[in-house]
């Protein structure tokens, strides 16, 4: 009998962590689960937990590869008996969740990035909204990721020949990653209610090179069943929750940019300060390799380019931001035109 192993990444489950445990019994058949709580969490040190992890995904993809070739051998049989024409079943390619790897990516790169001065304030404002559904999970394995790069500076500690001022500033590095920790744990464990973000992002529009707003010119060039996921995305930018985001870093031209995707929707936006994003895009992507997708999103990524610092500028100016206001106003009312496929968003 093969196990089916849904999720091997760390996940919550009631009040303890919930982590797959996976071993391969003589006659084929696999063993696991552990239940973790906080407290076994945090005597594990961070080179067993990383061992865990990897240990985990390898064997998760390996049992998913051994379900699929049964599963093919099943509907071979079941076809056959009952003399039907047999069907050539693909195997998924994606075996591991992607789009969960994406935002840890995202929300990773923003925490690396933080300084000391005013840490609770800033970490907090980095961190997804509670009403992300991977909210806890994200958090979680944020921990595990700075415990990570303290078991990296711990590796150089030990084995570089260090001078005193640089063995210094990396055992400050590990202080700070630990007092990042112990600030997320404390995020994890308040109530909703207490975790609100009452302060809603901005949005910034990036124009044409005839100054219209270009997510409006797209957005009347788009078919109105996609309207009810593109809002979907807008909202989830300004409330923090950015659904399936996505920062690009294969890509020089495309650093500092990143999506936010539903079914086949795509906003592109960037972080211009700590609440307010400017909106460079509406996009539908409707294959993975489409050279039409990276040739539009390149020429819209050059435009931002363009008048970012323009943007920038303009952060405080309360005339502008007003304008931003009207705008969003102007895009949501095209969106909210069209309802009739409001039930049917899931992403």
């Amino acid at each position: 009998m093969v196990a089916v192993v849904i999720n091997f990444n760390l996940v919550l489950k009631n009040q303890g962590f919930f982590v797959i445990i996976i071993t391969r019994n003589k006659g084929g058949s696999y063993n696991m689960y552990k239940f973790l709580n906080e407290e076994e969490l945090n005597n594990m040190s961070s080179n067993e937990i990383l061992e865990l992890l990897e240990f985990n995904k390898e064997e998760n993809l390996k049992i998913k590869k051994e379900i699929s070739t049964l599963n093919l051998q099943d509907n071979f049989k079941k076809e056959t008996e009952t003399n039907k024409e047999t069907k050539l079943v693909s195997i998924p390619k994606k075996e591991i969740d992607e789009d969960f790897e994406d935002e840890i990516e995202y929300y990773l790169d923003n925490i690396n990035q933080l300084k000391e001065d005013n840490l609770e304030f800033h970490i907090k404002k980095n961190l997804p909204n509670h009403k992300n559904t991977n909210y806890k999970k994200i958090l979680q394995r944020l921990i595990l990721e700075l415990k990570k790069n303290i078991k990296d500076i711990n590796e150089i500690i030990l084995t570089e020949n260090l001078n005193k001022e640089e063995l210094t500033d990396f055992k400050k590095e590990i202080l700070f990653e630990k007092k990042k920790i112990d600030l997320i744990y404390n995020y994890m464990e308040e109530k909703q209610e207490d975790n609100e973000i009452s302060q809603r992002n901005k949005l910034f529009f990036v124009t044409t090179s005839s100054n219209n707003i270009r997510v409006i010119e797209e957005l009347k060039k788009i078919d109105s069943t996609y309207y009810q996921d593109f809002l979907s995305l807008y909202n989830s930018i300004i409330d923090s929750t950015f659904k399936s985001v996505k920062r690009f870093t294969n890509n020089n031209e495309l650093n500092g940019i990143c999506e936010v995707r539903c079914n086949q929707t795509r906003v592109l936006f960037a972080r211009l300060d700590e609440n307010t994003y400017a909106v460079i895009c509406n996009i539908i992507k409707k294959v993975d390799n489409d050279y039409g997708y990276r040739n539009t999103i390149s020429q819209r990524i050059k435009r931002y380019r363009e008048i970012k610092d323009k943007l920038i500028n303009n952060l405080n100016n309360e005339d502008f931001i007003k304008e931003q206001e009207n705008i969003e106003k102007q895009v949501f009312n095209i969106l909210n035109a069209d309802n009739k496929n409001k039930e049917n968003t899931i992403c």
